[in-house]
């Protein structure tokens, strides 16, 4: 009866191990896709600033202010998503803490 208590007890902790780096690399993972995308926004940016410049007037700069408030605010969502999965991964890990 103990060494089923102590098998138990072992294959918990094995399962809270495993959970716990599941979490870790997932929060990893969601962060850096949130990441790549801000930089692939700001690499997009770039590149139609640069397209625009080259023979860009005044029409041209109110449609690059718009797609950089457009891209702007794409990151600020980003940046709150990773907040959240951040969050989220504290909590989980957190809960499996107790366990």
């Amino acid at each position: 009866m103990v060494d089923m208590t102590q098998e138990r007890e072992e294959r918990a902790r094995e399962t809270i191990e495993t959970l716990n780096t599941e979490i870790q690399a997932k929060s990893r993972a969601q962060y850096e896709n949130c990441h790549f995308a801000t930089v692939f926004l700001v690499q997009n940016l770039t590149k139609v600033i640069e397209e625009k410049t080259l023979g860009a007037e005044d029409t041209n700069l109110n449609e690059l202010r718009k797609l950089r408030d457009e891209l702007t605010t794409q990151r600020d969502n980003l940046r709150v998503e990773v907040a959240e999965l951040r969050a989220a991964d504290g909590k989980q890990a957190e809960q499996v803490r107790k366990y």
